[in-house]
């Protein structure tokens, strides 16, 4: 039985190998420098081939391939010269065909065909002198719930892209970081960034040999189209030009001129409200401060939501409060929540976390859906005094009787008895200086 199987596979290779061709012919990708290039056919047929070879050209491209027919002998090559003289305007970031080569022959079996390509890449003439300014690598950093490749809405991001000089001093270099999505468009604006330079960071001179790192920090914005995106980065010399001096290309990325990234719609229903930048202001407390929570309420699901109930809970603190968002919270959206309350009498100093939480799907008069998961805001109590020292002149009611009469009646006949006798406290203290400064006086005349 193995024999027979063993037989039958190896008339399937034989098969195979006698029905594919031996003509072939290379591929080739034009970039913004090199327009012009030189490509091999070769047969590797057991006779000679007369061939032909047809350009299909993609519209708005004008492409040529010469020869286009010749006779080849078996075992031997011939070069094709291929010129791209016109490329159409408006063209980003990415890979476009530019043509497909048909090579055929008197032999019908003995065929091919090749890809001819055009790359836009994010350096305007492409990776320029990398041995002079390079890109050492790029480190993606995901934060929130989803992966460097996997992006979900809201996630923090960041993009560390290092850059390397060569043998010479390079001024005024820059990073820029870019995000095409499937359509071509760079939508690197769309993102909500954290550094204050966002897509685009200055990091001046460079000796030679120095490093330096560029970092991207943002978030995935709530309204982010779910697609498959391109992340590209590239460092240049504002002094030297891009066209001169630029690399755009690292070993770090996916295809190692960009980082494919898909960003993923939220499908878990527990989780299509969610809260973002959520703070007390201020932090640091003492027990009766009052305070302020901030908090963004964004809608990352599939349905527009007509309310939202939004709750604050802490049983340390004895907050239960709640607020509706009533206007209504759209897919995408976001709205702006505060919560105010007092720190209470009888927490201890430590830090706490308060709870927000959130109901929505909201139908027939009550709300389907709550959020799977809490968020929580911490807030640090720093001090809380058992026994506070009360001044004698408020009048207000002291709550707290324990130890505080004595304390009080103490300070009050002391207070009392100095603002009483005040004249004498400071005639004497003028004498016992004059007294002081008599014996020093004396004491200088009696060495002399």
């Amino acid at each position: 039985m193995i024999a027979k199987n063993f037989v039958f596979v190896l008339l399937a290779a034989i098969l195979t190998l006698s029905f594919a061709s031996a003509l072939t012919i290379d591929s080739y990708s034009f970039n913004n420098v090199n327009q012009s290039a030189s490509i091999n056919v070769a047969n590797n047929y057991n006779e000679s081939l007369a061939v032909s070879v047809t350009p299909v050209t993609t519209s708005g491209f004008t492409f040529s391939a010469t020869p286009t027919s010749f006779n080849l002998a078996n075992g031997s090559n011939q070069a094709l010269t291929l010129a791209l003289t016109n490329v159409p305007s408006g063209l980003t970031f990415g890979t476009y065909t530019v043509a497909t080569l048909n090579a055929a022959s008197n032999v019908s079996t003995q065929n091919s065909s090749s890809t001819i390509s055009y790359v836009k890449s994010f350096c305007k003439n492409g990776a320029v002198n990398t041995s002079n300014l390079s890109i050492y690598s790029v480190k993606i950093t995901n934060d929130g719930i989803g992966k460097k490749d996997e992006w979900h809405l809201l996630d923090n991001i960041t993009v560390d892209v290092r850059v390397e000089a060569g043998d010479y001093d390079v001024k005024d270099v820059s990073v820029v970081m870019g995000l095409y999505d499937s359509s071509g468009k760079n939508v690197v604006g769309d993102l909500i960034f954290s550094n204050s330079d966002e897509q685009t960071i200055d990091l001046g001179d460079f000796n030679n040999g120095d490093k330096d790192t560029a970092s991207f920090e943002f978030n995935v914005p709530a309204d982010m189209s779910p697609d498959d995106y391109k992340l590209v980065v590239k460092t240049y010399s504002k002094k030297t030009g891009e066209s001169s001096l630029c690399d755009d290309v690292s070993s770090d990325l996916s295809d190692n001129t960009y980082q494919s990234i898909s960003v993923k719609e939220e499908t878990d229903k527990g989780k299509y409200i969610l809260f973002d930048n959520s703070a007390a202001s201020p932090f640091d407390v003492t027990c009766g401060d009052s305070v302020v929570l901030n908090t963004n309420v964004y809608n990352v699901g599939r349905n527009d939501e007509s309310k939202v109930k939004v709750h604050l809970i802490s049983t340390d603190f004895n907050l239960d409060q709640s607020y509706e968002i009533t206007k209504g919270l759209n897919k995408g959206d976001n709205s702006r929540v505060s919560f105010s309350f007092v720190v209470p009498s009888n927490v201890t100093a430590k830090t706490y976390n308060l709870r927000l939480s959130s109901e929505y799907d909201y139908r027939n008069s009550q709300y389907k859906q709550e959020s799977d998961d809490d968020t929580l805001v911490p807030i640090k109590v720093i001090a809380c005094a058992k026994n506070p020292v009360i001044n004698v002149q408020d009048n207000s009611t002291n709550t707290d009787n324990t130890d505080n009469t004595n304390t009080d009646t103490e300070s009050s006949s002391f207070s009392s008895i100095f603002k009483g006798n005040s004249l004498i406290w400071v005639i004497g203290l003028v004498n016992l200086i004059l007294i002081i400064l008599i014996i020093i006086v004396a004491v200088k005349v009696a060495r002399r």
